[in-house]
Parts: C-alpha cells; structure tokens; sequence
C-alpha cells in the first residue's frame, strides 16, 4: 500500500490554531500585568500622601502641644497660627500658596505637598485638618488637639 500523505508533522491550521490562541493568553497576561502595576502604583501614591500628611500634622501637632503660649489668629478657620515655643521664641505655622506648609517667616518648609491647612479653634479644642493632592489623588486627615488654659 502506498502513502501519500505523512501523518507525523502538524498541518498549518493547527500550527495557525495554535499561535491565535498563545496570543489570546499572552495578551491576557499583559493585560493583568498592567492591572497588577496600575493598582501598585496607585496604592504607592497613596501610601506616601498618607505618611507626608502624617508627619506633616504630628510636626504641627507636637510644636503646638509643647507651645508655651498659643496667640489668637484672625479669622476662623484659619491657615496660620502664631505660638511662643518653650525657648520664648515666637513661632508661626502657616500655609503658603504655592509653598506647602511652612514653620516661620524663613519659609522652613514642613511639606511642600501640603495644599490647604486649617484651623478652627472651639472652646479649649483647636481642629487642624491638612489636605494634600498629587496627581488626582487626594488625601485629607484631621485631628483636635486639647489647649491648655496656661497656652492661652
């Protein structure tokens, strides 16, 4: 009997078969690496907003809770604050467009990613609520801080 066909090799359409569907999976899998890097980077830019505004408020914060005196501001919210430190020198926190947060009339620059800061001062309580925004992406943390009678 004679052959005339050799069954051994892969005919074109399987070979053709065979790459559309590598392609279909390896294009999934670029499809999900880039969701897995979008999502990473997100989160990274999240998490470093979160920690410059942490350390942004407990900087405010502890200046504040260790001033001897803490001066009246004018308007209510406000974005600057004026106190005496524990050397007797007069100190002021406040936020400058285009500059962040600032410690003194130096331009000391406590964040430069800081886009509003706030004070609103009830009774004995002063409400400090820092924002920041980066990329779309914004953040926003608030805290009280309870004001001694001897700092007024």
């Amino acid at each position: 009997m004679i052959r005339l066909r050799d069954e051994r090799g892969y005919t074109l359409i399987e070979l053709m078969f065979v790459i559309v569907i590598l392609g279909m999976v390896t294009s999934s899998l670029y499809l999900v690496k880039e969701n897995i890097y979008n999502t990473w980077r997100f989160n990274k830019l999240e998490s470093v907003l979160e920690q410059e505004l942490r350390i942004s408020l407990n900087m405010v914060v502890t200046n504040l809770q260790q001033a001897k005196f803490i001066k009246t501001f004018n308007n209510n919210p406000a974005s600057k604050i004026a106190y005496i430190d524990q050397k007797g020198e007069k100190r002021v926190i406040y936020y400058r467009a285009g500059g962040g947060l600032c410690l003194d009339y130096d331009y000391n620059i406590i964040s430069n990613k800081v886009n509003s800061f706030d004070l609103r001062r009830v009774g004995n309580l002063l409400y400090i609520t820092l924002k920041i925004e980066d990329k779309g992406k914004e953040e926003l943390l608030k805290t009280a801080i309870k004001i001694r009678a001897e700092q007024l």
